[in-house]
């Protein structure tokens, strides 16, 4: 498997060459990268081309279902580091999930990776207190208390296939399960605008903690502890006796 220098065949969406065509001097790329759902990188400059394009074309949300997408999601992973081919529930049957929206080719989402890689790690190997000072009870992995998971979504921008997007995963710090939303609704139930976006949900679905944009190791690490916290007060914490430190 390689893991730096390769050059993939990704592939792209309409709009995205629309978008290369209306920006001379961009490389598809750059271009593929940290693009809003819209289609827009967020600057006026690209938001006034889209705008001056071509009138027949719509946007790419216009092509989805129009039935409102619901939980529970099945999502496809696929083999990587620390990742293997699959699917992914989500919500989680049990415990919290910290679950990151990235994207191939944006230098943000990439570079959040090792942040969120630290985070695991610290979750893994410091027990991590509550408010008051006691030590929460909880395991790191794919059938602990605290998932970890990457999704990208493929309906818009780089559309790796799963081989490529395993080869992505091991060169941009990946160590736990990746997946791509095939049908591009995951984002939909979390209001997924822009990436990167990580939310920290429960076994219900429902979003405690969110970050757009990634922030400090510290504050990923709050929002576990402190979702753990907010539960276990609850008494819908459900513990598990697995010692899974993977994923």
């Amino acid at each position: 498997m390689r893991t730096t220098g390769s050059t993939l065949p990704w592939r792209t969406t309409r709009r995205s060459l629309l978008a290369a065509t209306a920006t001379s001097g961009t490389t598809l790329a750059a271009l593929a990268g940290c693009l809003d759902r819209s289609g827009g990188d967020g600057s006026d400059e690209t938001d006034a081309a889209n705008s001056t394009g071509d009138e027949n074309d719509t946007d790419d949300s216009a092509d989805r279902s129009t039935v409102s997408p619901s939980l529970p999601m099945d999502i496809t992973t696929v083999d990587g580091p620390g990742s293997e081919a699959g699917t992914m529930t989500i919500p989680p049957s049990e415990g919290i999930m910290l679950l990151n929206f990235t994207r191939v080719h944006c230098p943000t989402s990439e570079g959040l990776h090792s942040t969120i890689g630290t985070v695991r790690e610290r979750l893994m190997d410091e027990p991590q207190q509550d408010s008051t000072g006691d030590e929460l009870d909880y395991t790191v992995g794919p059938d602990g208390t605290v998932t970890v998971f990457s999704v990208i979504d493929t309906t818009y921008g780089a559309s790796p296939s799963p081989a490529e997007l395993g080869e992505w995963w091991a060169a941009h710090d990946g160590n736990w399960t990746i997946g791509m939303d095939e049908e591009g609704t995951l984002q939909d139930v979390y209001e997924v605008s822009g990436t990167p976006t990580t939310v920290v949900i429960d076994a219900d679905g429902e979003s405690h903690w969110r970050d757009e944009g990634g922030t400090t190791t510290a504050n990923f690490v709050t929002g576990v502890t402190e979702t753990l916290e907010t539960l276990d007060d609850a008494g819908t914490t459900t513990e598990t006796d697995t010692n899974e430190t993977s994923g």
